[in-house]
This record gives C-alpha cells, sequence and structure tokens, in this order.
C-alpha cells in the first residue's frame, strides 16, 4: 500500500459526518502535516502559499484581477491519511470473509475477501475512486462472480448504477459504542453469478445474448457452454429496440431510419434511438464484441448482419 490515501479534514466532514472522529478513535485516521498550498478560486486555478494572518489563514490571488486576499479554513488544508489496510481488514473480519486484504492493483484498489453463502460465494473489493464512471469500470474488469464494490463516492441522481457498488460511508454505522458495520445492507445485494442460456434468452450471436430478468434489461456476453458469465444492464429503449430488429432480422424489410423506431413507440424521439445505438455500439466495442447495430444505405440501421448464431 505504497500510495497513502490522504483526505482533508473538510472532505471527512462532508463525506462521512460524525464517522469521522470514529474512524480517528479507532486508529483508521491519522492526522499528518497540513498542506502548505491551495487553489486560488479564478478560472486559473493557481496555487498560492497559505499564510497565517490575524489568526486566521489566507492566499494572495495575484494572479487575476479583482481577488486579492481569500480567506482558506483551516479545514480545508488540515489533512488526515487513512489507515487503510486496517480498515479493510476489520472489515474483512466484521464480515467474516476469508482469503486475506490483497491489492488488486496497488494503491487503486483490492481485494477484501469472500464469503460463501449457498451454491455461490461473493467476492468483496475496495476501489480507491469517489468516481461513478472509474467504479463501474472497475466492476465491469472483475472476473469473479458476485462482486461486491467498497468505494468512496455516491452513486449518480440519474442512469442506471450497479447496485453491487455500494459507497462506504453507506455501509459505516455510528453507535454509542464506537463503529459497526451494516451486514444487513451487504447481504442484500444482488447476485450478479452466470446467466443461463434458456428458452427466454434471445440468442443475437453464438456469443451474444439478450434477456429480461424480471423487468431488468440485459445483454449477456462471454458464452460458456449454456451458461453467460458477463451480464451487462441496459437501457429498456435499447433493449426493446434489439429485440424488435431480432424479430426483423430474416425479413426483406430489416433496416429502419431512426424516425421509424419513434413511430412504432420503441423510443420517444429518434435522437433517443440514436442514442441507444451508439450506447451499445460503445459497450460492444469496450467489450470486444461485434456491434449489434449496423447502418445500412439510406441512414436505415438493423442487427449487423455479420452477428453468427
Amino acid at each position: 500500500m505504497s500510495h497513502p490515501l490522504r483526505l482533508s479534514e473538510e472532505s471527512l466532514q462532508t463525506d462521512f459526518g460524525k464517522i469521522s472522529s470514529l474512524l480517528v478513535d479507532q486508529g483508521f485516521l491519522q492526522r499528518v502535516d497540513h498542506v502548505t498550498e491551495a487553489e486560488c478560486p479564478g478560472s486559473r486555478a493557481c496555487l498560492k502559499t497559505v499564510a497565517p494572518l490575524g489568526g486566521k489563514l489566507y492566499i494572495n490571488c495575484d494572479c487575476e484581477e479583482g481577488l486579492g486576499l481569500i480567506e482558506i479554513k483551516k479545514a480545508h488544508v488540515n489533512r488526515f491519511e487513512v489507515a487503510l489496510k486496517a480498515l479493510l481488514e476489520w472489515t474483512a473480519k466484521e464480515l467474516a470473509l476469508s482469503g486475506g486484504v490483497q491489492p488488486v492493483q496497488d494503491g487503486e484498489s483490492w481485494f477484501i475477501g469472500k464469503k460463501k453463502g449457498g451454491e455461490a460465494s461473493a467476492h468483496f473489493y475496495f476501489v480507491r475512486t469517489d468516481s461513478p464512471d472509474n467504479a463501474v469500470k472497475f466492476n465491469d474488469r472483475v472476473q469473479k462472480d458476485n462482486p461486491v464494490i467498497l468505494w468512496l463516492g455516491q452513486p449518480p441522481h440519474t442512469g442506471l448504477f450497479p447496485k453491487n457498488i455500494i459507497a462506504l460511508e453507506d455501509v459505516l454505522e455510528a453507535r454509542k459504542k464506537g463503529l459497526f458495520l451494516k451486514r444487513s445492507l451487504l447481504s442484500k445485494v444482488p447476485a450478479s453469478s452466470r446467466y443461463p442460456l434458456d428458452a427466454k434468452t434471445i440468442l443475437l450471436d453464438k456469443n451474444i445474448g439478450l434477456k429480461k430478468v424480471g423487468e431488468v434489461p440485459y445483454l449477456l456476453f462471454e458464452r460458456d457452454g449454456n451458461l453467460f458469465k458477463l451480464p451487462k444492464r441496459i437501457r429498456p429503449q435499447a433493449f426493446d429496440m434489439i429485440r424488435f430488429l431480432h424479430t426483423m432480422r430474416d425479413k426483406r424489410e430489416n433496416a429502419f431510419k431512426l424516425e421509424v423506431f419513434a413511430e412504432r413507440e420503441l423510443v420517444a424521439q429518434k435522437r433517443t434511438a440514436s442514442d441507444r445505438i451508439r450506447q451499445i455500439n460503445n459497450l460492444c466495442d469496450e467489450l470486444d464484441a461485434r456491434p449489434i447495430f449496423h447502418k445500412f444505405p439510406g441512414d436505415k440501421w438493423g442487427l449487423n448482419p455479420s452477428l453468427a448464431i
């Protein structure tokens, strides 16, 4: 763990609230030297030295006209270092995980351990990021079944976000006797195990399937016999568009202009159809899979002719 995780006192108070003091009490946070520079609030965001004046801290922003002296809160420059390995080992112990804490990518992500439940095991990870995109990318790279990802951010307010990616602050709970882990929250994480090829699966290609699990639509990748190892949740409109084109793939007219998808009420407007096509083909590109949508002459879209069952 050569890459220390340091947070400002300000961000600790904002992100962890009263839990931050318990993190200190249990030895998971240690105060370290404060930073000596801060960014100016102007458009250039230049760094200036923090200096005391009259019992307060200031920077002199002379890189842009009209800024001058700017007060800097002490909580902004104070720094705490997270004893990350100790925190992750405590988490593993609280959850009774096996396997031991191991770095996946040094300084960025760790395997915390696994927990057997029924016929499947859940594999717990921590990724050092507050970016939803980075958390999702890490989740997509995990090769184990049923991954549970702990991270430093919060889910976006809009769009789809995997339920197995859980904010670390959401699983930590402050009680009178100290810091506790919300085991009930982690135990409710839905499994993401392999998906069988069955009567409900629409086979688009020998290695790509389309399926709804309940009301949730998925594209399925990485086929292994009668199982798909990699499910990817997609938008309902994308599911409806692909399913429609699948029903038309063997007919003479099997490609359509964007407005046709809207006229058939598969999407609200043709721009949405364009967005869904781009998103699905980008997903396929990321997974090194054949693109599902193909553009034909006359600005028409249909299933990729290279998809072969």
